[in-house]
């Protein structure tokens, strides 16, 4: 087993020096190498992971979320918080008899937010039901957003911008890539992840969507055949799940690549590449 950065909930984050006692290797290729991971390999990735591709992680995240349900309402129905006037608006529309008690839970979760490390934490706290569905709306929300920010973020529309992969240079990404194909030939591709498989404590596709993108530069293929092999990788998202159990269906949609890679068919995963990642 081998541990990235730290939970979701601890804000941990990763330095050079931790990446390079991660995989404890020379990166360098070596001609007629063997592969890397000959064994079994279980991969724990927690906030960390993301903090360095510009994901908020525990407090950074918390002050967000509690920034979107700041939603006060003035005359004229005018919002004069800061809050998220979409977030709220979509509870408006589809819950017109419980929006104010709708209203209340998220103040609660905003006022309660800064007593507690992460929205994990607070959130475990409260079996309310709507202070439930309100805050795990809130989280999906929020990592849409971030993921948009992100360093691993482009527009597909525009084929004369492609993903970066030297911004990504000293990251654990391109530190894990480098050590993954060592050995691995192009008519090997499809087995590169025989031996891996991951858990991540975050809510994001960061992990999804790079993989998706690093096989297509290193092997030259099409975005068909390189979603085709990380079809096959095992990705487990337990806090995903957690939002999944009670959240609406609209909601679960913008989650479904994040659950289990192994359960994901192969045009979720190419969603992937062009939904929130991708698109404003």
């Amino acid at each position: 087993m081998s541990l990235a950065g730290g939970g979701k909930g601890d804000g941990m984050v990763p330095s050079p020096g931790d990446n390079r006692r991660l995989f404890g290797l020379n990166t360098a290729p070596r001609f007629g190498e063997e592969p890397a991971f000959k064994k079994k390999t279980l991969f724990v990735l927690g906030a960390g992971s993301s903090y360095e591709v510009k994901l908020p992680v525990g407090l950074g995240l918390a002050k967000t979320i509690a920034t979107k349900l700041d939603v006060r309402i003035g005359d004229h129905g005018k919002n004069v918080g800061e809050g998220d006037k979409y977030l709220l608006g979509q509870f408006q529309n589809h819950h017109p008899q419980q929006f104010n008690d709708y209203l209340r839970a998220g103040w609660r979760i905003r006022d309660g937010l800064p007593t507690a490390s992460s929205i994990d934490d607070f959130l475990d706290m409260h079996s309310h039901e709507l202070m439930q569905t309100i805050g795990k709306a809130a989280i999906v929300r929020s990592i849409i957003e971030a993921e948009r920010e992100s360093d691993l973020y482009f527009d597909p529309n525009d084929r004369s911008k492609r993903l970066g992969l030297e911004k990504l240079e000293g990251s654990w990404f391109m530190r894990f890539v480098r050590v993954l194909g060592r050995g691995i030939s192009k008519n090997n591709a499809p087995q590169i992840f025989d031996n891996v498989s991951f858990v991540v404590f975050n809510y994001d596709r960061c992990v999804e969507f790079f993989l998706l993108q690093a096989l297509q530069a290193m092997y030259s293929l099409p975005l068909n055949d390189a979603a085709s092999i990380v079809q096959d990788l095992s990705i487990i998202h337990p806090a995903s799940f957690l939002i999944l159990a009670t959240a609406p269906r609209s909601r679960s949609a913008a989650l479904r690549t994040t659950t289990s890679t192994t359960s994901s068919s192969r045009s979720e995963l190419e969603h992937t590449q062009s939904s929130s990642l991708a698109r404003k």
